[in-house]
């Protein structure tokens, strides 16, 4: 098989005991929701050692520079994961077991497997692609399914057809979207603006092309306008200056008769709204209806997510200090300082249903994207490009 002609008996020292890692953390995560601190550190203690093990055999017997500078990026790769991680777990897209098993990942697979899709630096971000490309096809499916099978439900129920909506509600539907989709795009262009001038810049100064996947670049957009819709509420004249930035961008191509670049920043908005509001819809709908269970005020525990809108009315009748005991809810959910904050406040009410999100298994998702990049050397990235 070629899988195995690309495998030799050193790899064999970072898989075999990456994949022992995988497979119980998958256990694990999916049996407990919870990854053990005990195997992330047996699995960072035995890459450090097996590395340094390594350095010590081309400085006595080998020395090979070569093999310096491949055990320098090994390093900056795993230190690079471990800042990626805790960004992620920073902004609430997984938790502190997730970030820190992702580094245990960068550090034992081997660099060889990402060569036909490599970034510079931090190889392992095909890692987080393989990962999270797999996590949102399921969820898209499952969306799906679920959104279907609603569709025939109130299908089949008698008085679906006899609902009236009056016309002045729908119109106000219609604006109220029109206007979710008119600030959106807006939003777009000015992240558009802003990631043009600091690539342009950085190729003035450093007099290097950084050319950025469109996929890439939908990533990063979809972050900051997740970022901007908080800013914008806090920051008085914020929303008139990206308004104002965009719409003297868009004067100026259209003066300047630039309409390939219209023409295609237009192309990219669209599949930019598609994405956001299609792709979000199914999700959102899977999500409330699916991904989220009640318990009772009484009964709440550690590691519980709340229901951002219940986590909102529960903070809402707490006094400064409490306020901010719980300015803080990590993916890992509530912490036990915190539930006794909420409980002695709220001890009147203890038989209040309260609703949480259910948590989800990254561990496999990780197993399952590491396989993908030793099979492939590649990530997704490479096949849509290929597409």
């Amino acid at each position: 098989m070629a899988i195995l002609q690309i495998i030799n008996f050193i790899d064999l020292f970072f898989l075999l005991p990456l994949f022992i890692i995988g497979i119980i953390s998958s256990y694990t995560d999916i049996k407990y929701n919870k990854i053990f601190n005990s195997l992330i550190i047996i699995g960072l203690l035995y890459g450090f050692w097996i590395i340094i093990v390594l350095l010590l055999q081309n400085i006595f017997l080998l020395h090979e520079a070569a093999n310096f500078v491949y055990i320098g990026k090994v390093f900056l790769n795993a230190f690079l994961a471990l800042l990626v991680g805790y960004f992620l777990w920073h902004q609430k897209y997984w938790s502190a077991g997730d970030a820190k098993l992702f580094t245990v990942y960068a550090l034992l697979l081997p660099l060889k497997f990402y060569d036909k899709s490599y970034f510079d630096y931090f190889p392992s971000f095909n890692l987080i692609i393989n990962l999270f490309f797999p996590v949102i096809i399921v969820l898209s499916l499952y969306s799906l399914k679920d959104f279907f099978s609603s569709l025939f439900e109130r299908l089949t129920k008698k008085n679906i057809f006899f609902k009236q909506i009056s016309i002045r509600e729908h119109y106000f539907n219609a604006i109220k979207e029109l206007k979710k989709i008119g600030t959106l795009l807006i939003n777009f262009i000015f992240f558009i603006i802003i990631i043009q001038t600091i690539l342009f810049s950085f190729r003035i100064i450093a007099g290097q092309t950084i050319d950025l996947h469109p996929f890439l670049l939908y990533l990063i957009i979809i972050f900051l306008v997740e970022k901007i819709n908080k800013w914008q509420n806090k920051i008085k004249g914020l929303t008139s200056i990206i308004y104002a930035i965009s719409f003297i961008y868009i004067f100026y191509l259209i003066i300047q008769f630039d309409f390939t670049t219209l023409l295609g920043l237009a192309r990219m908005a669209l599949i930019f709204l598609i994405f956001i509001n299609l792709v979000r819809h199914f999700l959102d709908h899977y999500i409330n209806r699916k991904e989220i269970g009640s318990v009772l005020l009484k009964d709440l525990q550690k590691g519980t997510l709340i229901h951002q809108e219940d986590l909102n009315n529960l903070i809402s009748s707490l006094n400064e200090k409490e306020k901010e005991a719980l300015n803080w809810i990590g993916a890992e959910g509530i912490s036990e300082e915190q539930i006794l904050i909420i409980k002695h406040k709220f001890k009147t009410s203890q038989n209040n249903e309260i609703r949480f999100y259910k948590t989800f298994p990254f561990a496999p998702y990780m197993l399952l994207a590491s396989i993908i990049s030793i099979l492939t050397q590649s990530s997704f990235l490479a096949w849509i490009n290929i597409m």
